[in-house]
């Protein structure tokens, strides 16, 4: 089995065999309660039940949040702040396309910053800055094309508008 590794200027694994790495670099820094963010359709397929049971078995207290559909709202990204919350997570694991890691990021920030998701838009005159602690994640990308498991943004709709709203920093990374 052959990892490749590269920074970016995250740690980049990849190769057969890397997700294994996953409970080691979560305990790597001391995680312990991972929140594990996929889509509905991939929640109950073994790329998702699989991850869940090694980090279960390297003795992690990991829980799945999978309230995710289509492409990503808002209202998605608050059913899992709640999730989070409810399983007092200290980590993510994101699991899944473009709109699994991108409902993650949303988590991430609104983990430790008040206010609305909104109020952290790119465009938004006025928009609050990303100043507060980021979650630490781990990205697991089951498709190739959005690059959201390297990209620096979270791309998530208005629920009642369905304008697609971008919170930008290189702090999600």
């Amino acid at each position: 089995m052959t990892i490749h590794q590269f920074s970016f200027p995250t740690r980049i694994q990849s190769g057969p065999g890397a997700v294994d790495l996953v409970a080691g670099a979560l305990q790597e820094v001391g995680k312990k309660r991972p929140l594990v963010v996929t889509d509905k359709g991939l929640a109950p397929l073994a790329p998702v039940t699989t991850t869940q049971k090694k980090l279960t078995d390297a003795g992690l207290d990991a829980a799945v949040f999978s309230g995710i559909w289509g492409n990503p709202v808002k209202s998605h990204v608050m059913a899992g702040v709640d999730a989070y919350r409810k399983h007092r997570a200290d980590s993510i694991v994101g699991l899944g396309g473009g709109a699994a890691l991108d409902v993650a990021k949303a988590i991430l920030v609104l983990v430790n910053h008040p206010g609305d998701l909104f109020d952290y838009e790119d465009e938004k005159p006025g928009a609050l800055p990303l100043d507060q602690e980021i979650p630490y994640w781990v990205s697991i990308p089951t498709t190739a094309g959005t690059g959201s498991e390297v990209g620096r943004s979270s791309v998530v709709s208005d629920d009642e508008t369905h304008v697609k709203k971008i919170i930008f920093s290189p702090r999600l990374l």
